[in-house]
């Protein structure tokens, strides 16, 4: 703390260079120039111009001396009569020696001598003042010993006529911070604590004694005293001014990240764009990405470089471990997901070890192999070391990670490791978490080695080939906490199991397992325990006779598509002493009986109810108190019916998810759902629901993104007037019995997805769907919709993906402009639309389906159809198009369905047909529509267990429960074989291939190359006028199911099978 008689507010005053340059490490003057009666401080903080000075005036103010050349390289000697006693023993001697400085002091500092040869590191600037000290006898002897710690570092003091009482020589290395407008050289702003703690006390009180003299270059005294300034201010203060003395560590700090980002954008990254040098000199660098500092002392503690460099511009990058040596005090460093390969030569771990703070080392998803590891226990003071997808093989150095002493936790998830690891891991006895899952281990677990970790407390052995029993020896592991022993082979009966003398378990995880059965009550006894997860096991309930009720109360529950074997089929009986569950996951069990209610009143913390694909049944009831906590509820797939609650939504007033689909539910939707103010989903459909939609909840839900309301009994307008559903990007309203015309009011929504098919809608199609930025599928079909298709449609270019328009009454010409990049299926069939197609689609090199059935387009095959290489489906069927069958078509090598029937096409037919292979794909039924994915940050953030290997796990659990494709219809194609129409959809529609030419003028003989066409099903070349006869090759057709060559002028033998 500053002395009282020393209150000073040193703020508006700066330091200015009259001249440096770099490389000078010898004498050099400044000047102190400022005050309240200098213009350049306070209009350079008001934002104002400074007062111009040339280089003559300062001259004026403090000579300004550089140094010869040869003092450059090498110091000056010093003259024997000098002082060459360091600073720090002067200070002992004369700890209180007084002495002033008069009016007529002079303000022209003297030369001092230059930094030592062993000081050259860096430019410096070496300031000289001629005060004694004149310290107050209260003041701690702290402060001095901080002052002569700051005399050590800079030198000793030694210059021509220097008294004994003299201060020592300061190291002043000015910042490239703020330009000034006075020269062309940087300014360094000072706060009061920061002249404190590099000057000392002797400083502050002869500026005071300055500031009185009527001589003094500060002209005129303070008006604020310094003890008004907060704390708080002071410590901002110093903050943003932390670069005012910059041979410190915080500036050495500045350059080592500046190096490090031009090493991670070699050659030509552009990551880390904030941390830029030159835009603001003054930047705090401790609120640059990725970057962490200590409140306190500004040291840089934590490097985030994660996700930076931008492969595979570049095959194989080399860490240099030297670029992080000037953070010695970095207690945390991630650099995964770079695609770094190994250390540059004579780089590695063993330049780590410097970095004695340092306790978490983040290196996974790299490329790392085993030597990489070499030297890592030159590392002691790590705690953590996270080594996840990497190339680590079998042969990782135990020995060398056993030195590690202080190692806490070890991740090598995704590693190539054979099962020996775990016989030899018993060396690793001060880990806490030990996390080997994804590791390719495979056979039955070792009763040796890794049974040795008393310490563990965490054990990930998930997605591996592990099998067989569980050994008894890990009943020894008594301090185990998690286990996760998900995604193996595993088989064997619980009980017996050494899991049941596990005291300490609170975390189970056996998913995806062989185990059969495991009996809920041999876990029992384990009163720690929180979390169940055993999805896809064989689960026993507890006998009906058994009375015994557990010692837990679980947080977490999940157990689905267990093959419970129950007589009864109801839900285990021991969930009725369960109090506070906040997860129940039981779906996919074929759950009998009414719906469970008890278990909402039962938990009052539950937060996430899921029973979908049971068969529940009777009416869907809820408590009448309230829990806000509850988020999500799915009873999806079940046999509930009766109306939906009326006060769902005063019950549950904080809901996120709500999924009722696939149930009896009759009625309207409750006015209650307006009250759902944070609802982001909400699945309605296959119900019988009916009735307009509620203005409450148009006006209510204000957070909706994802509504399907799909195969209901709904009518009137899609929306009244009112409507607050901005937030809306996935709306499906297919399969009901809307009407009129698309409300306007969707025109303010950034739409994703809509699918009105199948209603009774009319009108045009609205123009301001083409301004929606994010609209990747429309599907209107089975409508009323007239007119012609907007041209604004054709703004969607970079985004649409799928289009079905198909059933309308839609007339005009296909918009040439239809040529979007990323488009895959378009359905126009069956409307009015008229014309040549010309451009449209020309450049849609994406597209998989094209179906034009049943218009009345005219002219010709366009010339560019072969370049469409993704085509997989053409479908042309009863238009009015003529010409020949042009050769272009044989280029669409993945082309598996073609229908030209009932035009006016004429010639031959092209024998080049025979190229195409007709092979199975799925890219016809996959509508690679995506998924709906905005639950991701939302969905790990309403989980329980926050920041915990377990929230990661109970993520990948629902990341699946919580997506949705993006449109509800499937891709189907209508085909005739066997003269009738069939429809084609799903994994049916990938095997179906065929060709139907029928109903035209083709005229000449039958291809003999169609009969290498031993991948179609179905072929129909009938009402034509083909000549000749039957190529003998057609007996070579093994999977054809319908040939149909009728009506033509064909003759001869019709050829055997094979």
């Amino acid at each position: 703390m500053v002395p009282e008689h020393l209150k000073l507010d040193l703020r508006p005053y700066l330091v200015e260079m009259s001249d440096i340059r770099q490389g000078v490490r010898g004498i050099t003057y400044v000047t102190m120039k400022g005050g309240p009666g200098h213009d350049d401080c306070h209009s350079h903080k008001e934002g104002k111009a400074p007062m111009k000075e040339t280089m003559q005036q300062e001259s004026e103010e403090s000579e300004v001396v550089l140094p010869p050349a040869a003092s450059m390289l090498a110091p000056p000697s010093v003259e024997p009569s000098q002082s060459t006693q360091p600073e720090v023993q002067n200070k002992k001697k004369h700890k209180k020696k007084t002495g002033s400085i008069g009016p007529n002091t002079p303000t022209t500092m003297t030369a001092s001598q230059p930094i030592p040869a062993t000081r050259r590191a860096a430019p410096k600037l070496t300031v000289r003042r001629n005060y004694t000290s004149q310290p107050d006898s209260s003041i701690a002897s702290r402060v001095h010993r901080r002052s002569a710690r700051k005399a050590a570092e800079v030198g000793t003091m030694s210059s021509a006529g220097a008294s004994q009482g003299e201060r020592e020589i300061v190291d002043l290395t000015i910042p490239e911070n703020r330009p000034s407008q006075t020269s062309t050289h940087p300014i360094s702003w000072c706060t009061p604590d920061t002249l404190w703690a590099k000057f000392g006390p002797g400083f502050m009180a002869a500026q005071q004694q300055k500031l009185e003299a009527p001589t003094a270059w500060w002209s005129q005294p303070l008006t604020r005293p310094y003890r008004e300034l907060k704390k708080g201010r002071r410590e901002r203060q110093l903050r943003k001014n932390e670069f005012c003395f910059v041979d410190g560590p915080a500036y050495e700090e500045r350059i080592a990240l500046l190096q490090l980002k031009a090493s991670i954008n070699y050659p030509n990254g552009s990551s880390l764009s904030g941390w830029d040098e030159s835009a603001n000199k003054l930047s705090d660098c401790c609120q640059w990405e990725g970057v962490e500092c200590n409140n306190t002392t500004r040291h840089v503690i934590r490097l985030d470089l994660s996700f930076l460099m931008e492969y595979p511009t570049q095959k194989d990058r080399y860490l240099n471990a030297s670029l992080f040596l000037p953070f010695h005090k970095l207690n945390y460093l991630d650099l995964s997901d770079n695609g770094i390969s190994g250390w540059v030569p004579n780089e590695g771990f063993n330049r780590f070890s410097r970095l004695n703070k340092l306790e978490v080392l983040v290196l996974s998803d790299n490329h790392f192999n085993d030597s990489f590891l070499a030297s890592i226990s030159a590392v002691a003071s790590l705690k953590k070391l996270y080594l996840r997808y990497n190339q680590l093989d079998q042969l990782i150095s135990i020995p060398e990670l056993g030195r590690l002493n202080n190692l806490k936790e070890l991740y090598l998830d995704g590693s190539h490791i054979e099962k020996s690891f775990l016989q030899r891991a018993g060396i690793l006895t001060s880990l806490n978490v030990l996390s080997i899952g994804d590791c390719g281990l495979s056979g039955s677990l070792p009763a040796q080695g890794w049974c040795e970790l008393r310490n563990l407390q965490e054990l990930d052995l998930s997605e591996n080939e592990l099998e067989g029993i569980l050994p008894s020896c890990l009943a020894n592991m008594t301090a185990l906490r998690l286990l996760d022993l998900s995604s193996n082979h595993f088989n064997g009966s619980m009980p017996p199991s050494p899991l049941s003398s596990l005291q300490s378990l609170k975390y189970l995880v056996l998913s995806n397992n062989y185990f059969s059965p495991i009996r809920l009550s041999s876990f029992f006894n384990l009163s720690k325990l929180e979390v169940i997860l055993s999805d896809n096991n064989e689960i026993v309930d507890e006998a009906e006779s058994e009375t015994w009720a557990p010692t837990f109360q679980l947080k977490v529950i999940i157990l689905l598509n267990t093959s419970t074997k129950r007589s009864s089929g109801a839900i285990p009986r021991f969930l009725h002493y369960q109090h506070k569950l906040r997860v129940i996951d039981l779906s996919h069990n074929n759950l009998l009986g009414k719906f469970p209610t008890w278990l909402l009143k039962n938990n009052s913390r539950l937060e996430l109810l899921n029973l979908r694909n049971n068969s529940f049944i009777g009416p869907f009831h809820v408590p009448y108190h309230p829990n806000p906590k509850l988020w999500s509820i799915d009873v999806s797939d079940n046999h509930l019916r009766g109306p939906i609650p009326a006060n769902l939504g005063l019950v549950f007033p904080n809901l996120w998810y709500l999924n009722t689909s696939r149930n009896a539910f009759e009625g309207t939707i409750p006015s209650s759902f307006g009250d759902l103010v944070s609802l982001v989903t909400l699945d309605l459909s296959n119900n019988h629901l009916s009735g307009t939609m509620p203005k409450k909840f148009a006006m209510g839900c204000s957070s909706l993104q994802y509504l399907r309301l799909s195969n209901n009994n709904f009518n009137g307008q899609i929306f009244p007037t009112s409507f607050n559903l901005t937030n809306l990007s996935y709306l499906y309203i297919d399969n009901n019995q809307f009407f009129g015309k698309i409300p306007n009011s969707l025109s303010g929504i950034d739409g994703t997805t809509f699918d009105f098919s199948n209603n009774y809608l009319s009108g045009e199609l609205p123009r301001w769907m083409g301004n929606m930025s994010s609209l990747e599928e429309i599907a209107m079909a089975g409508n009323q919709l007239e007119g012609p298709i907007p041209l604004e449609l054709c703004k969607l270019d970079h985004v649409l993906t799928f289009l079905d328009l198909s059933e309308n009454y839609l007339s005009g010409s296909i918009p040439s402009c239809f040529n979007s990049s990323f488009i895959k299926h378009v359905h126009l069939n069956k409307n009015r639309l008229s014309g040549p197609i010309r451009n449209a689609f020309k450049d849609s090199f994406e597209l998989v389906t094209l179906d034009l059935r049943e218009n009345r387009l005219t002219g010709y095959l366009p010339n560019w159809i072969g370049n469409l290489s993704s085509l997989s489906i053409l479908l042309l069927k009863a238009n009015h198009l003529q010409g020949r069958i042009q050769n272009q078509l044989c280029l669409l090598g993945h082309l598996s369905m073609l229908d030209l029937s009932q035009n006016n096409f004429s010639g031959l037919i092209p024998h080049c047909l025979s190229n195409i292979t007709f092979e199975v794909t799925d890219q016809k039924s996959d509508l690679d529509e995506g998924w709906y994915g905005d639950y991701d940050p939302v969905v790990e953030t309403l989980l329980p267990y926050q920041g915990t290997k377990l929230n990661g796990i109970l993520f990948r659990h629902f990341a699946v429960f919580y997506i949705h494709p993006n449109v509800d219809a499937q891709q189907v194609v209508e085909f005739t074989t066997k003269r009738r129409s069939y429809i084609y959809k799903g994994d049916i529609l990938d095997y179906m291939s065929g060709i139907d030419l029928s109903c035209n003028s083709l005229s000449g003989g039958i291809p003999a190359e169609l009969g290498n066409l031993s991948n179609i099903h179905a072929l129909n070349l009938s009402f034509n006028n083909l000549t000749g006869s039957i190529p003998m090759k057609f007996s070579g057709l093994e999977q054809i199911e319908s040939l149909d060559l009728s009506y033509n002028n064909l003759n001869g033998i019709i050829p055997l099978s094979s």
